[in-house]
């Protein structure tokens, strides 16, 4: 400011002093160089001025998601034990459809990382796009300019598939379509081998998985054929689903009764309808919509006069007690144990339960001493006129028992030639 008072004398000067030497200036070209001395003035003190890294917001359009030390750093920040896992993937796309590259993350193994790490830049930086998808024993993810492909395997004892699930981001989230075909599997075990795999046809000339049908065949000791039709509902986020038979009825069968197959609705109807709670959110159970329900911790209304099982999965002297209810009939389950999933030497040990498990409280006895010790349950079910799965249960001491997951399989019908 010293400057610009200095500056108002010199021109006062050369008003009264030099009017007869020079062309005197006008007012508008004083208050110029007056107003241009003052900018400069201010442009020095800003530059001068220590501002708080506090107040300093890097601009998300700054943001590199390729570079790799900005990707952990902020992976790091939801999973401190990462670098204590195998290989993570890494895939660029921009599924967001914003303009802007999005990033997908994940591992082929579990730890305490079950499914995929999508991440977008936002407004205020790196971001998580939330998804419920999980995997069992690999996963891969790919995408095209609509859909995301989520290929996993998994299976139990004597069972094995691949399938792949399509899924989309709504605007918020990355949801579920409905659509999950089968790619191969196989099953095996005392009377029986049989082996499925699924075949793709597009109904349109490219390759487009907004229409197309599939089916899908099993071979062996027990064989079916299921072939549907697939059609994406962009408004919905869905797909319709259509079966496709080859033995469609005809009218003048259908009056004549014959051809016609009684179908046989397979749900939980003998059970009294409740409300629980799964992964903190009220959850409605209405029987007659499922044919198998898995309610971890909580106490059903359905418990009394069901068969009651114990099993010691530890024997520490430190148990606690873990119980699950199931309603409806669990195939071939096995109990996975890892007593401490933050420790990339210690391996999940699995337990294979000898029946099946039907209309059942089981209560699980084990020591989860460590932040990262879990313990779960999975099996299969029976899904029409084939074994489909995995389902399951899992425990840990960091949550509540209401921010647990009840696990359904859907109600079906079935012709009474198969009843």
């Amino acid at each position: 400011m010293k400057k610009i008072i200095g500056l108002v004398l010199i021109l006062i000067l050369l008003l009264g002093g030099c009017a007869a030497k020079e062309t005197p200036k006008t007012e508008d070209e004083l208050k110029a160089e007056i107003r241009a001395e003052m900018e400069a003035e201010a442009k020095k003190e800003a530059e001068n001025t220590d501002s708080s890294m506090d107040e300093i917001q890097v601009p998300s359009a700054l943001i590199d998601i390729r570079d790799q030390t900005v990707l952990m750093d902020f992976i790091k920040t939801l999973y401190p034990n990462v670098e204590n896992y195998p290989e993570m993937f890494v895939k660029y796309h921009d599924f967001t459809q914003d303009g802007i590259e999005d990033v997908v993350c994940y591992f082929d193994y579990r730890f305490e990382i079950a499914k995929p790490i999508f991440i977008t830049v936002g407004a205020e930086g790196l971001q998580v796009v939330s998804n419920d998808l999980a995997f069992q024993y690999t996963q891969d993810v790919t995408f095209d300019e609509t859909f995301i492909y989520y290929t996993i395997t998994g299976g139990g004892s004597g069972i094995a598939d691949e399938v792949m699930e399509i899924c989309v981001f709504d605007g918020e989230k990355i949801v579920k379509t409905g659509a999950v075909l089968e790619i191969k599997g196989h099953s095996a075990g005392q009377g029986f081998s049989v082996e499925r795999v699924g075949e793709t046809t597009f109904l349109k000339s490219d390759k487009d998985y907004s229409h197309f049908s599939h089916v899908e065949r099993q071979t062996g000791s027990e064989t079916y054929e299921i072939r549907k039709e697939y059609t994406y509902v962009p408004e919905e986020y869905k797909f319709e689903i259509v079966e496709i038979t080859s033995d469609q009825v005809s009218d003048d069968s259908v009056s004549s009764n014959e051809n016609i197959k009684t179908e046989y609705d397979v749900s939980l109807v003998q059970f009294k309808n409740e409300t629980l709670f799964s992964e903190d959110e009220t959850f409605d159970i209405d029987y007659s919509k499922y044919s198998l329900v898995l309610i971890p911790s909580q106490v059903s209304v359905n418990s009394k006069g069901l068969e009651t099982r114990t099993i010691d999965v530890t024997s520490t002297g430190n148990e606690s007690e873990y119980t699950f209810t199931v309603l409806g009939k669990m195939i071939g389950a096995k109990i996975i144990y890892m007593e401490n999933g933050l420790d990339p030497e210690c391996k999940p040990v699995e337990t294979t339960i000898s029946d099946d498990l039907e209309n059942v409280v089981v209560t699980l006895n084990a020591a989860l001493p460590y932040d990262g010790s879990y313990i779960a349950v999975e099996g299969l079910y029976q899904y029409q006129s084939g074994i489909e799965g995995p389902i399951g249960v899992s425990f840990d001491d960091m949550r509540d028992p209401t921010s647990l997951k009840i696990a359904t399989v859907d109600g079906y019908s079935f012709p009474n030639e198969d009843y």
